[in-house]
């Protein structure tokens, strides 16, 4: 497990709508935040054809529009860092990085939660981000012992009331999410040190960034795409 830093992030910090030509220095982690059916529908015509096939793929057309919304969200925000046009980005469905020589490399990390998406970028080598809508009606306790640490669920369980068992639950799950996405573990591997920001990005949603490697105290910033 990584060695986590203390959270240097408000989790009610302000977000400030998105600048059009962003910069994005080595000490920092820009947050954007978007509504999908806000971006849904619109711009599709930058995708490639293989998202487009990629979200065909879906079990179902919510499901599809989400993932053609949330790729267009991800290329209109990457073309205002890297001055190139959403629709000429050449991504690679498996890497969450882009380099240009004009720009160097800007790494990102992407979650939804229902219609709610949030994208963080850095220049750091360790990013990862995680969303989710928190729900009352859930087998808290179940769940917990097949993804949580021990600890978590010794926590979880020594919390009776219905609503602060499921936000409880949902921090576990979000800081989670977010520390296995920027330092995923390999057999034989020190544990890194990790910074975790935790965030309210919305009513009755919690997120959390976390940021590694020589870039773990990176400062947040935080921005609308409208």
């Amino acid at each position: 497990m990584p060695i986590l830093l203390e959270n240097q992030t408000p989790a009610a910090a302000r977000w400030h709508r998105g600048a059009a030509s962003p910069e994005l220095p080595p000490g920092e982690v820009h947050v954007w935040r978007a509504w999908l059916d806000e971006v849904w529908n619109e711009n599709l015509d930058t995708l490639s054809m293989n998202e487009i096939i990629r979200a065909e793929r879906r079990a179902n057309a919510a499901e599809r529009n989400r993932d053609l919304a949330g790729r267009v969200f991800l290329r209109d925000v990457l073309s205002r860092y890297l001055c190139i046009a959403p629709q000429d980005l050449r991504l690679d469905a498996g890497a969450p990085f882009y380099s240009s020589p004009a720009s160097g490399t800007l790494r990102w990390t992407l979650s939804e939660s229902e219609n709610l998406a949030l994208l963080a970028l850095s220049r750091a080598s360790n990013l990862g981000v995680g969303v989710e809508r928190v729900h009352e009606d859930l087998p808290f306790d179940e769940m917990a012992a097949h993804f949580l640490e021990p600890e978590e669920q010794s926590g979880l369980r020594t919390t009776f009331a219905r609503e602060q068992k499921a936000w409880k639950f949902f921090d576990f799950w979000t800081t989670s999410e977010a520390r296995t996405k920027a330092a995923p573990m390999h057999p034989f591997q020190a544990p890194r040190p990790l910074a975790l920001h935790r965030l309210s990005p919305a009513e009755g949603f919690l997120a959390a960034v976390a940021v590694g490697g020589a870039h773990a105290s990176s400062r947040l910033a935080l921005w609308d795409w409208r």
